[in-house]
């Protein structure tokens, strides 16, 4: 690593300073008004001692020196009094400062570009920007440096104009040590960098494992086949590489604190030989001489405090660069403003191409087909053949690499995201239910309709479930948050994704393989419910179907066969299962056992 690591990014620090400003725009007002107090009261303890000594032995007049006694603890008082009234102050908005700061973060990766969440690079690149935060706890301390440099700026003018009002050879020793020890410090805080540069990449498997055993959905798998062992001994590898690269950096830092506390050593006993040299040779009083003894120690700790919260700032701020970079990244460029819709009448794929990224494989190879308001469809097809990644291009979770999608005729790009995605009523495969309440999870960000939820919960098969339970709607799910909370089974918690769906009852209603965890005939019977409760309003919406089996597609008034990315066949359940040389009909022949 080169001296590069030490050079402030001035952007980067623009951009903490402007986050800390939208966040709290008082802050570093703040700072600067308690950094001229504690400089000012810095300034007085060290230049009042002078007055005293100087009045005692110098001046008979005693009651003067009683007035000014008095005056200095007044204002000593108040100066005081003032500073932990800041102090306390700034201690709140600092934590509110790096609470909001996380909470930014988090806000960013919800709603960044979907298609980021799978890509290798940025994965990595989040991994870099949390490690600091979570691990180091960059942003208060990156805070608390920005505050300590601040006041140490203004102290170093108060005390180096009084040093040199006295004798301003005394600064230059002062200075040439603490540069001395600068470049010494630097050479720590790069050992630092490069250590943690070791650690970083370690983390994210590091990360992983401990998710796994402190995530009781892997639970039953890791007793049936006893793999704790194998996840200690992974733990232990990332443990034995990390205490190996943290031991070469404390022997080293060690070295270097020995190196710094000869040379501050060397610098008390030349400040020292030039004071007692000076007042042996009455150059300055007694007063001045324990006035500059204290005013050097002071300069020598504050610029040393000043340089090392300096060199703290460039490190912080190299640390934060991964996470401004992730903050700023091209998220919600789906977000757009547009066209207003408040119905989908119809869909129209139109010659679209999709790579994933990284990957040199079309996923969807150009596909184009038509959907229209008031019919059911199927997609279907083998594993990887494109079914669901077409539905996500379609909820704007990626965009095409080519070819366009539109809605009523109007380009999806062109639409207000909005309005649209108010349009999509989804349950996915690998959907998630949260630990809030039965309700909540079923309404969501919609307004609470309690006639509208025991509807959906009856079209689901939920009802007498939920009527024995103690809380009904209100009882939580898991027990993350609540001991009396529920873990439904898999096939439940599929129930209660598609009472969520229909309870938005959207313009397109999508179920992508929302019925994996139930046998073959209660799927049926599930696809049947849902199609007779979409049956009455059937002429409002379009729904789409997609399922490895076939179950559904009886149901639907047309099919679309999807193999390797390419449409390669459509046409009603009837007309498909007549072609006996095609991928339906081979499909459908190898599940008929289940449907008989």
């Amino acid at each position: 690593m080169n001296s590069s690591v030490f050079q402030l990014n001035k952007k980067t620090l623009s951009k903490m300073f402007k986050l800390i400003n939208e966040i709290d725009g008082t802050y570093i007002p703040f700072i600067i008004l308690m950094a001229v107090i504690k400089s000012l009261q810095l300034f007085m303890n060290i230049y009042f001692p002078l007055i005293v000594i100087d009045n005692l032995l110098y001046n008979d007049n005693n009651s003067k020196l009683v007035y000014l006694i008095v005056v200095f603890l007044v204002v000593n008082a108040i100066l005081s009094v003032a500073i932990n009234f800041f102090d306390s102050k700034l201690k709140v908005k600092s934590k509110d400062i790096s609470l909001t700061i996380n909470l930014k973060l988090g806000q960013r990766t919800m709603n960044m570009d979907y298609e980021n969440i799978e890509d290798p690079e940025i994965l990595d690149l989040k991994e870099k920007a949390l490690f600091p935060i979570k691990n180091q706890n960059i942003i208060p301390r990156m805070i608390v440096e920005i505050s300590n440099c601040i006041t140490s700026i203004f102290s170093l003018v108060a005390i180096i104009l009084m040093i040199s009002g006295i004798h301003f050879g005394l600064v230059l020793v002062v200075i040439t040590v603490v540069l001395i020890n600068t470049m010494i410090s630097k050479k720590s805080k790069k050992v630092e960098m490069e250590t943690m540069n070791t650690v970083i990449p370690l983390n994210r498997e590091f990360s992983y494992y401990m998710k796994v055993i402190t995530d009781f959905t892997y639970a039953k798998d890791i007793r049936l086949y006893s793999i704790e062992n194998i996840i200690i001994d992974k733990l232990k590898k990332y443990q034995r590489k990390s205490l190996q690269a943290f031991r070469k950096l404390l022997l080293k830092q060690g070295s270097y604190k020995g190196i710094l506390g000869v040379n501050l050593q060397i610098q008390i006993f030349v400040v020292s030989f030039i004071l007692i040299y000076l007042a042996y040779a009455k150059k300055i009083s007694i007063g001045e001489l324990v006035v500059m003894i204290s005013a050097t120690k002071n300069l020598s700790s504050t610029l040393q405090g000043m340089i090392a919260s300096f060199l703290n700032i460039k490190i912080f701020n190299r640390y934060l660069e991964p996470y401004f970079e992730f903050y700023y990244l091209n998220s919600e460029k789906n977000f757009q403003k547009g066209i207003e819709i408040n119905e989908i009448k119809t869909i129209e794929f139109r010659n679209i191409t999709f790579y994933y990224p990284r990957s040199k494989e079309k996923t969807l190879d150009n596909v184009s087909l038509t959907l229209e308001r008031g019919k059911s469809y199927s997609l279907v097809g083998l594993n990887g053949a494109g079914k669901t990644t077409l539905i996500k291009i379609l909820c704007k979770l990626y965009k095409p690499t080519s070819g366009i999608i539109l809605i009523n005729g109007v380009d999806l790009q062109f639409i207000d995201y909005t309005s649209y995605m108010k349009q999509l009523s989804c349950v996915f495969q690998d959907f998630k239910l949260f630990s809030f309440s039965i309700k909540d999870n079923i309404i969501l960000n919609s307004s609470y309709n309690y006639r509208k939820v025991k509807e959906v919960i009856a079209n689901v098969g939920l009802s007498d479930k939920i009527r024995r339970l103690k809380k009904g709607l209100e009882t939580n799910i898991y027990r993350i948050f609540d001991k009396d909370g529920i873990e439904f089974s898999g096939g439940e918690e599929q129930k209660l994704a598609i009472a969520r769906a229909l309870y938005r009852d959207s313009s397109v209603m999508i179920f992508d393989e929302p019925t994996s965890s139930l046998d073959p005939i209660m799927e049926y019977e599930i696809y049947k419910k849902l199609n007779s409760t979409l049956e009455n309003n059937k002429d409002k919406k379009i729904t789409i179907f997609i399922s490895h089996r076939l179950s559904s597609c009886k149901l639907c008034d047309y099919i679309y066969v999807l193999d390797k990315g390419r449409i390669i066949q459509e046409g009603t359940f009837k007309e498909l299962i007549l072609d006996k040389n095609n991928m339906f009909y081979k499909m459908w022949e190898k599940q008929a056992q289940y449907y008989v």
